[in-house]
């Protein structure tokens, strides 16, 4: 962490000003995916808590994200060399950090700068600017050499200036590149390495991006805050990653609630325009419901879940906040902000104001709404409870009462 404070502190006195910023340090399982709003490009996983580039000889591997691009953007990751033992130890095959990025697979592509140590004799640490694909400015030598680890922060300004300043166990170099026009024109930030093949696999950590929104960008509580009925072992995620392993985050990403593995709700939402704080929503699931309720917080849209009855004949839908049971939705679904979904059973239904149903025989997934709750009736067959169950039925029909569907 001291190289990290050191190099930072170094730019930010080149620069003479402070930024809120987007950090990850990869502190997680390794998973499907990276988590935490990243894309890739290659072979990556997470192994000792860093990406790691699992490809083969000459092989890149990039992690992208979108940016807004408020300018100055401030880049900064740690980089650990592809091959770190053996008689030529420590070489760093271009790692990279840089913005406009259109093709985060093409490896010279967008506005960055490259770092390399790969000579015969491992003793030509350097740094150069590109601009799509081309080399900018002669290779600047270092006065120290890349050893087991660089770490490396790029100020790129409007104007097409930069500020660097990269450092390693053998010292600091800072210093910096005059306006010009800039040719790249892509929407992504990237961070890559390329490998070698060797047993050693180059790796990235402690990123830094400065240009992210200052607005609020977290989830705010957990699973324990989160108020819940019927529901066992409630575990919630973001993109794949746990709760618990995310921090800082940005763009459009999808909160998941789960019960034992099972999906009951997905939150999407732009963290780029605020935080999401659950601390105060209740989530009930009962035999054919699922409601959560969100406390009257603006959020993105929502989709449930909701396990289908054997012989459902009916399907309502609620938009409204304080949705936490199944007694908040009437039975003849005329109410308010009610919505009759009968003829999503056994397809697919819209209602033309943004909510549609599918019917996948096992649930009914219904999507596009601000707050939820779904409630479904109807009756079990005979097989399932016996006669008793299948006369009490008959005759609730008969008299006029309507029993709410068992769970088959």
């Amino acid at each position: 962490m001291k190289k990290i404070v050191l190099c930072l502190l170094g730019l930010i006195l080149l620069m003479n000003i402070s930024f809120a910023a987007f950090t990850d340090d990869f502190n997680r399982a390794n998973n499907a995916t990276i988590g935490n709003g990243w894309l890739e490009n290659g072979s990556i996983s997470i192994a000792s808590n860093r990406t790691q580039n699992d490809g083969s000889r000459e092989d890149r591997a990039a992690i992208y994200r979108n940016d807004t691009f408020t300018y100055p953007i401030i880049l900064c990751a740690n980089f650990t060399p592809t091959r770190a033992s053996g008689n030529t130890p420590n070489r760093f095959d271009w790692p990279n950090l840089g913005i406009k990025v259109t093709d985060p697979g093409e490896t010279f592509e967008g506005y960055g700068y490259y770092f390399a140590r790969s000579s015969s004799s491992y003793s030509n640490s350097g740094i150069y600017l590109y601009d799509d694909t081309s080399q900018i400015n002669s290779w600047t030598s270092l006065p120290f050499q890349f050893d087991s680890w660089l770490y490396a922060c790029v100020q790129f300004n409007s104007d097409g200036s930069t500020n660097f300043t990269v450092s390693s166990t053998g010292g600091s170099y800072s210093n910096s590149r005059s306006s010009r026009s800039v040719s790249s024109s892509g929407d992504y930030i990237r961070f890559s390495t390329g490998s070698m093949g060797y047993t050693d696999k180059p790796t990235i950590d402690d990123v830094y991006i400065s240009s992210v929104s200052t607005g609020g960008n977290e989830v705010t509580g957990d699973e324990d805050d989160v108020t819940t009925t019927g529901v066992t072992d409630l575990a919630i995620e973001i993109d794949g990653t746990p709760l618990n392993e995310t921090g800082t985050l940005t763009g459009t990403q999808n909160l998941t609630f789960k019960d034992q593995g099972k999906t009951l709700v997905i939150v999407s939402h732009d963290f780029d325009s605020s935080g999401v704080d659950i601390s105060s929503w209740t989530l009930t699931v009962d035999t054919g419901f699922v409601g959560i309720d969100d406390n009257n917080e603006v959020v993105g849209t929502k989709t449930i879940y909701v396990d289908k009855l054997a012989n459902v004949d009916s399907l309502c839908v609620k938009d409204a906040a304080g949705v936490t049971s199944a007694d908040d939705i009437s039975d003849a679904c005329d109410q308010a902000n009610e919505y009759n979904f009968t003829a999503c059973i056994g397809g697919s239904y819209s209602n033309g104001g943004g909510i549609s149903c599918t019917d996948d025989s096992t649930k009914f997934i219904i999507s596009g709404l601000q707050h939820s709750g779904a409630e479904q009736q109807g009756s079990e067959n005979v097989p399932e409870f016996g006669l008793i169950g299948y006369l009490l039925a008959t005759l609730g029909s008969y008299f006029g009462i309507k029993f709410r569907g068992v769970r088959k």
